[in-house]
């Protein structure tokens, strides 16, 4: 074993007293986590001794028996992303290493084994039945993108899992200021977002027309309004049109390798993550270009009827996302997915939506609308919210503070009833 490898295997097997266990596996892995941090990640699978090691050697190289101790760290920092007991079953010095399920005393726990602070950079969201959510925040203030704690504990008040994912606010990279957004002074930001939205019913197979606010986040300071994207994403919005199709078509799909393994070189290298580089000018302008012939090969009647949505970098690729044009906006919209390899920027695959959305095609169409927008934002008007958010700014490295306007409710367009979007 590697002389790095062993020394972070021993400096586990020590902090959480892994006697009692053997490691039976481990890989490394590089991940581009939320609000562009990159980290190679270190995950130990350790079996309980009592397990034969014959039989543990014949199990399917996936199946982690009950016991097993499924343990994830940082492997440059070392800090602890996951720790996971398998089938319930903890560590037998459980109530020792670990905390008790109290508020108080999860609260203190992370706070010793995340180095972060309760209230100016986690909130919590939930605790109940032994299992406690938390999330990022400052000050108690949400932030975007998200971060998330979980810890979990079984019936005997042993911990059962803890696990740490995206991102957590520091202090010199927060602009602190008071909230100043009001409701009733962003009416007309309001008014823009109203959409009238297609949602299909599933008992009755039909759709519904609903008014609803499509939410936007606007600037505490200036009232400047984002629609917050926390991947590398280039927001595009162009027509596709062509007037002669294109001869060819993508005779076999390259298989989308979605696995994030990487060598013990590789991580000793500490290179960025492909998925955090912007994406220049020059690979745009190929890959709109190259999205429309694949667009005049595989879809040749269809010129004027889609839209390039986004280009963005996803899982070690590029892709364009394209959108079709409809007259009446649906929940779930019809989408093509055009997988680009990131080196040669050739069309290597394509997902399209159209499979899944069959499941309503025999769904009644909407009845006509009979209720007016103005109408219906005037019924809305009490249900609309102003949430204070920092959303962090990749390029300056910086989270500022937004509102999130949005509503929890809509107007049915057919009879003008006020309906919680949650019920739907």
């Amino acid at each position: 074993m590697d002389e790095r490898i062993q020394q972070l295997v021993d400096e586990v097997k020590q902090q959480f007293k892994l006697e009692d266990y053997f490691l039976k596996r481990y890989h490394i892995f590089h991940e581009s986590r939320e609000a562009g941090q990159a980290v190679y990640v270190f995950s130990m699978e350790w079996f309980p001794n009592d397990m034969n090691h014959e039989k543990a050697d014949n199990d399917e190289e996936d199946l982690n028996p009950d016991g097993t101790v499924v343990i994830e760290i940082d492997f440059h920092s070392e800090a602890l992303y996951r720790l996971v007991f398998v089938g319930g079953v903890s560590h037998p010095q459980a109530k020792d290493l670990f905390p008790s399920p109290g508020k108080a005393k999860v609260i203190d726990w992370v706070e010793e084994i995340t180095d972060l602070v309760f209230g100016k950079q986690f909130k919590i969201d939930s605790a109940k039945d032994n299992a406690f959510r938390f999330s990022a925040a400052v000050d108690h203030i949400p932030v975007a993108p998200p971060g998330t704690i979980q810890v979990e504990f079984n019936n005997s008040d042993e911990l059962t899992l803890f696990s740490i994912d995206g991102f957590f606010p520091v202090e010199n990279k927060v602009a602190w200021e008071p909230f100043s957004l009001l409701p009733e002074n962003l009416e007309h930001l309001f008014k823009q977002q109203l959409k009238l939205i297609d949602i299909p019913l599933e008992e009755e197979e039909r759709w519904l027309p609903i008014y609803g606010i499509d939410e936007i986040y606007v600037r505490n300071q200036g009232e400047q309004t984002l629609e917050y994207v926390a991947s590398q994403k280039e927001n595009i919005n162009l027509p596709l049109e062509w007037s002669t199709p294109l001869e060819g078509s993508i005779k076999e799909k390259t298989e989308i390798d979605l696995s994030t393994e990487v060598t013990l070189e590789q991580a000793l290298e500490k290179k960025p993550h492909p998925d955090n580089e912007p994406i220049t000018n020059e690979e745009k302008q190929l890959v709109i270009k190259r999205t429309r012939d694949f667009m005049r090969q595989e879809y040749p009647h269809d010129s004027g009827k889609w839209t390039i949505f986004t280009i963005t970098r996803e899982n070690g690729y590029i892709l364009s996302e394209l959108r079709i044009v409809q007259a009446n906006v649906q929940i779930f919209p019809r989408k093509i997915k055009v997988i680009f390899s990131r080196d040669t920027l050739i069309v290597t695959n394509y997902i399209d939506n159209k499979m899944l959305l069959d499941m309503f095609a025999e769904y009644k169409e909407s009845d006509s609308e009979v209720i007016s927008a103005e109408v219906a934002f005037d019924k809305l008007k009490d249900h609309m919210t102003v949430t204070p958010v920092y959303l962090y700014h990749p390029n300056e490295d910086m989270y500022y503070l937004y509102g999130k306007i949005d509503s929890n409710f809509g107007v049915n367009a057919t009879n003008g009833e006020i309906v919680h979007l949650d019920g739907l």
